[in-house]
């Protein structure tokens, strides 16, 4: 039984939990934007995991603080699901993001 993941996991639901009052239906209207804009790119899955870290952290600072570098700490797969989570906690609205459930879907 690996302990450290299953912590790791709960640590960042609990985290997410904590956090999930600041953010808002725009913040992931722009994260689907963003997801959106390197999913199809022509270059690696490192690569573009990269671009969206970096895009996130320029256009959306406070959610990435507060909710984008926890949810990097899940395992891949895991990580749509997530989102959805904290943006149904967050602003009651049920996200969806074709492009983020791709990404998590096909490249991990």
């Amino acid at each position: 039984m690996k302990i450290i993941p299953k912590f790791a996991l709960l640590l960042a639901i609990v985290l997410l939990t904590l956090s999930c009052s600041r953010s808002n239906n725009s913040e992931y209207s722009t994260l689907c934007d963003i997801y959106a804009a390197n999913v199809n790119q022509k270059i690696s899955t490192n690569e573009k995991e990269v671009n969206i870290s970096i895009a996130v952290q320029k256009k959306l600072p406070d959610f990435y603080d507060s909710h984008f570098k926890i949810v990097m700490l899940a395992k891949p797969p895991q990580r749509y699901e997530l989102f959805k989570q904290m943006a149904k906690k967050s602003s009651g609205i049920d996200w969806e993001c074709a492009p983020a459930k791709k990404f998590y879907d096909t490249e991990f």
